[in-house]
C-alpha cells in the first residue's frame, strides 16, 4: 500500500504528537509500504497553494489510504476535485482512499466528525469507544473501527543510557484543579451532571457513556447525541483530573519518597514525602520514567490505554494501573503489570510499600513487563491492526 501520513507542523507544541507521527512513520516502512509525508500548517484551514500541493503530490504518487493522527489534518479532506457538478468532490473521495482518523483520547475530544470522506474509518485507543461514536456521532458513518492505543517506539527506551533508578515511585500529569469545582455549576441541567460524576465515581470500572446511560435510566429518559455530547465532555474532565488526584494520594499513603511532575500539584495539599516538579515534555517524560522504580498511572481508558502505561515499562518502570480490562487480558499474573482499583484506593498504599521492600521481585517485574510491552504493544502492532481493518472493508 501507499500510505499518505500528514504532518501537522502547527501541533510541534504536543511533544506526543511528533513522537507518534515519528513511531507510525517507522512502523508503515518497516512493514514494506510506501509512505508520502504532507506536512500542512493548520487543523482548521488550509490555504489555496497548499490544497494545490496536496493535488500535485497525490497526482504524482497515488495513495490508498490517509492516516490522519488526532483528525488534525482534517483541514486536507475539505480539498474539492471538479467532478461535473456544482460542488466537486473531497479530495480524498476522488482518489478512493481509506481515510483513518487516528484518535488517541475518548471521540468527544476530537474533530472526526470534520472530516470530509465517504470512506472513513477511526482507530480507537479504548473498546468502548466504537459504541461512544455512535452515540456522540450518529451522523458520522464508519466503515470500520480498529482497537489500537497509542504504543512505544524502542527508541524511547531511555533505560540504557546509565540513568539510576534514584525516583522511588513517580507520578507525570497535570492537575487541572479547576475541573475539581465541578464547572456545570450554573448550568440547566446541573443535576444531571452532579448523579453522573458521583456514579462515575462510584463505578470507576464503568465507560463514561455507560455511566450516563444508567443515570437516564433511573430519571425514565433515554441516552441520545445531545445529551451526550453535553454531559460527558464536562465530566470526563471532572473524572480524569479525580483520578488523578485520588489516585496520588493513595499512592503518596504508601509513605515511599514520591515525585510528582506536572503543573497544579500546589494546590492539592499533598503530604512531605511527595516532591514537585514542574511539567516537562515528552521526551523528558521518558528521561524520568527510566530513573523510577514504580509509575502510577490513572488512567479512564478502561478497556483501553494511554501511551504512558507502556512507556514507563519500557523504560524498565513497574507500572501500576488502574485500566484492568484490555490490560489485564494482555499482561496476566506474574507479568509484571500491577493493578488497583479506584473503588479501593487505600490498597494502593500497601501495594507500593510491599513491592518497594521485594527489590528482587521488584526488578523481575519490570524485567517481564519490558519484554512483554515489545513484545506486543509497539507501533508496528497498530498499524497492523489498522492494515486488518482495511483489508476487511475493502
Amino acid at each position: 500500500m501507499r500510505i499518505l501520513l500528514p504532518f501537522n507542523k502547527g501541533a510541534t507544541y504536543a511533544s506526543f504528537y511528533t513522537d507518534f507521527h515519528s513511531g507510525i512513520e517507522r512502523a508503515v516502512r518497516e512493514l514494506g509500504h510506501e509512505l508520502v509525508i504532507f506536512g500542512h500548517e493548520d487543523i482548521e484551514r488550509s490555504s489555496p497553494a497548499e490544497q494545490q500541493a496536496l493535488y500535485r503530490a497525490l497526482a504524482q504518487q497515488p495513495c490508498d489510504a490517509v492516516f490522519d493522527l488526532c483528525c488534525w489534518a482534517h483541514c486536507l479532506s475539505l480539498s474539492k476535485v471538479w467532478d461535473g457538478s456544482s460542488t466537486g468532490e473531497p479530495i480524498f473521495d476522488s482518489l478512493e482512499m481509506d481515510y483513518v482518523g487516528l484518535l488517541f483520547d475518548h471521540p468527544w475530544f476530537q474533530p472526526l466528525p470534520a472530516v470530509h470522506s465517504s470512506r472513513l474509518h477511526a482507530s480507537i485507543p479504548d473498546r468502548s469507544n466504537a459504541v461512544q461514536l455512535s452515540l456522540v456521532y450518529p451522523q458520522v458513518k464508519l466503515r470500520g473501527t480498529a482497537f489500537a492505543p497509542p504504543a512505544i517506539d524502542d527508541r524511547n527506551d531511555r533505560s540504557g543510557e546509565g540513568a539510576e533508578r534514584d525516583i522511588e515511585l513517580l507520578y507525570i500529569g497535570n492537575l487541572h484543579h479547576d475541573a475539581l469545582a465541578r464547572l456545570w455549576r450554573d448550568a440547566p441541567n446541573a443535576a444531571l451532571y452532579d448523579e453522573t460524576a458521583d456514579l462515575a465515581l462510584a463505578e470507576p470500572e464503568l465507560p463514561l457513556h455507560a455511566v450516563l446511560e444508567r443515570v437516564l435510566a433511573a430519571r425514565g429518559q433515554l441516552l441520545d447525541a445531545a445529551i451526550a455530547l453535553e454531559i460527558l465532555r464536562p465530566v470526563e474532565y471532572f473524572r480524569r483530573t479525580r483520578f488523578r488526584l485520588d489516585a496520588v494520594r493513595a499512592a503518596a499513603a504508601s509513605g515511599a519518597p514520591m515525585l510528582v511532575i506536572g503543573n497544579g500539584w500546589e494546590q492539592a495539599g499533598l503530604p512531605a514525602n511527595v516532591t514537585l516538579g514542574p511539567f516537562v515534555d515528552y521526551r523528558a517524560l521518558l528521561g524520568y520514567a527510566a530513573r523510577a522504580r514504580i509509575c502510577l498511572d490513572a488512567s479512564t481508558y478502561p478497556q483501553g490505554a494511554n501511551d504512558r502505561v507502556f512507556n514507563y515499562m519500557l523504560n524498565g518502570a513497574v507500572c501500576f494501573s488502574n485500566a484492568r480490562g484490555y490490560l489485564g487480558e494482555v499482561y496476566g499474573a506474574g507479568d509484571g503489570l500491577h493493578f488497583y482499583s479506584m473503588r479501593e484506593p487505600q490498597a494502593l498504599a500497601a501495594a507500593i510499600r510491599e513491592l518497594l521492600a521485594a527489590p528482587g521481585r521488584l526488578q523481575d517485574d519490570a524485567a517481564r513487563a519490558r519484554e512483554l510491552t515489545l513484545a506486543t504493544q509497539t507501533w508496528r502492532h497498530r498499524v497492523e491492526a489498522i492494515l486488518a481493518m482495511l483489508r476487511t472493508e475493502t
